[in-house]
């Protein structure tokens, strides 16, 4: 994109139309900091349906059933050593994942992928 060329992509519309969170994800994935930024708007919506589309599709899911069910999260939490070891394995995951991401986001890099 080149202002002087007038192929410039005005990024307001870019969020009005995906939302901010997807416009910002893609820039930040789509190339290097030193590179020339590529934009495509089609690779946006690209973001917007597989990140953002699938949280909102994992939370719809989650809703659904949590309301189907009566659940409340006022019940007391299983202690750890009462649960199936999918549910042990999962929490281990989730708990690797966010150090890793905190220590990516400390280093002022978000780019490079969690280990």
């Amino acid at each position: 994109m080149s202002k002087h060329v007038g192929n410039v992509t005005n990024p307001f519309e870019m969020m009005e139309k995906y939302g901010a969170d997807p416009v910002r994800m893609y820039m930040m994935t789509n190339s290097e900091p030193w590179d020339n930024l590529k934009f495509d708007p089609e690779g946006v919506d690209e973001m917007r349906r597989k990140l953002f589309g699938t949280l909102y599709n994992t939370y719809s899911f989650f809703a659904l059933y949590a309301n189907v069910d009566g659940f409340t999260y006022s019940e007391p939490d299983v202690p750890m050593n009462e649960r199936p070891e999918i549910d042990r394995w999962i929490l281990s995951s989730l708990h690797s994942l966010v150090k890793g991401v905190d220590r990516e986001l400390t280093d002022y890099d978000p780019r490079v992928p969690v280990d």
